[in-house]
Formats: structure tokens, sequence, C-alpha cells
């Protein structure tokens, strides 16, 4: 204690060789509490520098080496007392420095819901989220947007908060969807996981594996011969008259006489009622002359098929709904597909292949491990309820019938 104080107010010694405040001759040392010490000047030594609060009390704003400082009574009074009750440089009690230095330093939390908070990381990250899925510039961040992000924060922990009060996470409905959500997201990461693993070169589809495929599955990729031609439809109603079914492939006739000397590709676009055909020139694409085309197009395929070479021009062709006029544009005998034309298909059947062969090593690794039984006859015993209720009807057919029978 004595040392603080000499340390904060140490002074020159004085002619009759007392230690005090003053230098003073002829004036009698100070005690130990203090007293008697008059308001003169003090020298305050360079070695000797209070502390700032000592200066402070004192009147002394800046340390001055072997400078006098006039000095207050009270002052004086002041330093004396801080000195005998202990306080280094008359701060605050070691206590009340140590209950200061514990006083926790405040997070970097940006709002609080409840017990819920959001931290300057988790905000960042929210943040983020709502750059990406906006697509916005790589821009600084504007207050509006911090705002808005944040409100959306504070009304989804607002609700979620109220529905976990009532209990809303406890429903059997709700336990159900959590469970298949952590079931989706765990498979997902796990899958993932294993396709970044195979994702060399010796997991990969090679151009080796997709011509090796190929060669091992020529059937498959057997054509048979083929047509395509282009074609003008008239249409007819089925329960059309005869004269009306005459006077349209009188019509059709007309298109076929036209179509040497005219463009068929403009007169399909000008007067054909296929609307799948007709804005392209009337194209009818490849025909198979096989058993897997529908009725329409097998009638096609053959009228095609019986012209010699690519521009002939076949007779009017008769069907229950109208009338078409047909021009051949290429044949194709029949052969096998091109690699390079089914390379992307086989590709793909590759692919899926493989990832469900990963699928099952990932259900069979699950397994593993866990004790798994079936009671058969309970499983065969399980029905479900018959229910005998009516199919639900269609919106507006009972107004429809009731308008009927009216």
């Amino acid at each position: 204690m004595k040392a603080s104080f000499d340390a904060a107010t140490r002074l020159g010694t004085g002619k009759n060789g007392w230690r005090g405040p003053l230098a003073r001759p002829g004036r009698r040392p100070a005690d130990r509490n203090g007293h008697g010490y008059p308001a003169q000047r003090a020298v305050i030594m360079s070695w000797g520098r209070p502390s700032r609060s000592v200066r402070r009390v004192a009147g002394l704003h800046r340390p001055v080496a072997c400078a006098t400082q006039p000095i207050s009574k009270r002052a004086l009074s002041l330093v004396a007392a801080c000195s005998l009750a202990g306080l280094t440089a008359c701060g605050p009690s070691p206590s009340a420095r140590d209950s200061r230095l514990a006083t926790p330093v405040a997070t970097s939390v940006v709002a609080r819901v409840g017990s819920s908070t959001l931290s300057q990381e988790a905000f960042i990250l929210l943040l983020t989220e709502h750059r990406r899925t906006r697509a916005e510039a790589a821009e600084a961040v504007t207050v509006s947007q911090k705002e808005a992000v944040l409100e959306d924060w504070i009304r989804a922990e607002s609700i979620y908060q109220q529905a976990r009060g009532a209990g809303f996470e406890q429903r059997p409905d709700i336990a159900r969807a959590i469970r298949r959500l952590i079931i989706a997201k765990f498979q997902e990461e796990q899958q993932s996981q294993v396709a970044m693993s195979t994702s060399s070169a010796a997991g990969q589809v090679t151009d080796g594996g997709v011509a090796a495929y190929y060669r091992q599955h020529e059937a498959k990729y057997q054509l048979p011969s083929a047509v395509r031609g282009a074609v003008i439809f008239l249409g007819l109603d089925r329960k059309a008259t005869s004269e009306k079914r005459q006077a349209r492939r009188s019509e059709a006739e007309a298109l076929r006489e036209e179509a040497r000397r005219i463009d068929f590709r403009i007169l399909a676009a000008q007067y054909s009622e296929d609307q799948a055909t007709r804005f392209q020139g009337g194209d009818t694409g490849w025909l198979f002359l096989d058993d897997s085309l529908g009725e329409r197009e097998s009638v096609l395929a053959r009228a095609l098929s019986v012209l010699g070479a690519p521009g002939d021009l076949g007779p009017v062709i008769e069907l229950p709904d109208g009338f078409y006029v047909a021009r051949l544009q290429a044949k194709r005998a029949a052969g096998r597909r091109p690699l390079d034309e089914v390379a992307g298909i086989i590709r793909h059947q590759l692919e899926q292949t493989r990832e469900r062969q990963h699928a099952q090593e990932f259900f069979a690794r699950m397994r593993r491990g866990l004790d798994i039984q079936i009671d058969r006859a309970v499983l065969e015993r399980v029905e479900l309820p018959v229910r005998n209720e009516p199919p639900p009807a269609i919106p507006g057919l009972n107004d429809v019938q009731a308008a009927t029978r009216n």
C-alpha cells in the first residue's frame, strides 16, 4: 500500500532529511495519514509517474518529468485516501475490476425470436442463398435486402416456435413426414458420395463400352424396310353421302394433278387438313413396313412402298375419314441402325443401369448389421377394408344433367 502511494506521489527530500510531499525547510513532515500537507507546489519525479486516475484526481492531466503542478488540499486528501484504502492509482477495487473483466462480450447476434437467435454467420448464409436463388449480381447487398431476408427468417421462426409450442411436431403425420425427409436426404447424400467416388475413368461409360454393347445386341437395332413420303389430306365426315364423298375425291384428284406442276410443299401448306404434317411440307417421317404402325400409317406405308423412285405420285388413297394425295420421298432397305445413330441411347441406358446397381448396393449396405425379420403369417392376414363409397362426381355434371332433364 505504501509503495503504491510512494510511486504515485513520491516527492523530493527536504533540508532536514525527511521525505514527504514537500521539500521546503521549516515545515513539519506529514504523518502517515496525510495531515499537515500544505497546498503548495509538489515535484513529481519521472520515475514515479502516477497513474491516469491519480493524475485526474490531483489535477495532473499530463505527465511531466521534474515539473511542478499546483495541488489542492482536497486533491491531496483524495490521493491519500485512495492509498490508505489500498486502491492503486485511485482506480476501482480489484473485485470491481474482476467483475468488469468477467462481463461477457456482446456476441454477434443479428436478431432473436424467443429462445432462438440468428448469428451473423447464419445470416450471411441466408443472404448468400437469397442472392443465389434470385440470380442477382455479385454486388454489395443493400439494407433493404438485408431487412427483407431478416423479415423472412423472423416470420418462419415465429411460425416454427408457435408450432412447437402447440406440439405440432408430435402429430403422427408430421412425424412421418420428418422421417421421410430424413430418409430421402440421407440417401441422397450417401449416393452422391458414392457417385463422386466412382466418377473416375473406371466408373464412366466409355465409347468402347458403348460399342461393345452395340455389338452384343445387334438384333435389337435391326430395322425393317421403311419409306418416307409427303401427303396432302382432305378430310370428310364418315357419315357423308356418296355424292359428297365423290366430290371430295374429285378435289383430291385435282390436287394430285397440280402437284405435278407446283411444289408439293406449297400445296400441302395451303390445302392439307393434317395439322401434324401440313407445315412440314406434308412430311410423314420414316414409316416402317411392319406391324408397329397404326392402321392409317400402315395404309400410307404400303401405298408409298409400291412407288418406284423418289418424287413419284401415287394414286389417291381413300380412308373412311378422307382422302390422301401421297408422294414418295425416300426408301430404306431393312438393316441395322448405325452406331452413331444409337450411341446416345446406349450411353443413357448404360448410365441408368449403373445407377440402379449403385442403388442396390446402397440398400444392401444399409441392411448390413441389422436384424430384419418378417412374419409371413401376419403379412398374409393383412387386408384393406372394402370401400363401397361411390366415386367422386365430375364437377358440374349434376348441373348439366339437371339442365338436360328440364
